[in-house]
């Protein structure tokens, strides 16, 4: 049996149709029916993803979906990472994305 791939933590900017498994972080900034968009600073994305409710800040897991206007994430699940700090984990991801 073949080994998944990892999600590989980008920035939205950094998306490619050509990834497959990632995991980006952000705000919702607006929610509709089975989907919201995350803004991490860098840009948005539409997530598909069924939620009741999402926290303030949050990590999403995902495979990529190349639409005619761009790119979706089909999420497969998401993290609360809300209490983090956010400044710190930005040095953190800049430092690993190199």
């Amino acid at each position: 049996m073949a080994a998944r791939q990892p999600y590989v933590d980008k920035y939205i900017k950094d998306l490619s149709p050509s990834d497959t498994f990632v995991s980006v972080s952000g705000v919702a900034v607006s929610k509709a029916d089975g989907s919201f968009v995350l803004d991490d600073g860098s840009g948005e994305i539409v997530v598909l993803l069924e939620a009741e409710s999402l926290p303030e800040y949050v990590r999403v897991f995902g495979r990529i979906l190349p639409y005619e206007d761009g790119l979706r994430l089909q999420a497969d699940f998401f993290q609360d990472i809300s209490k983090i700090d956010k400044l710190l984990y930005k040095k953190v991801k800049d430092l690993m994305n190199r």
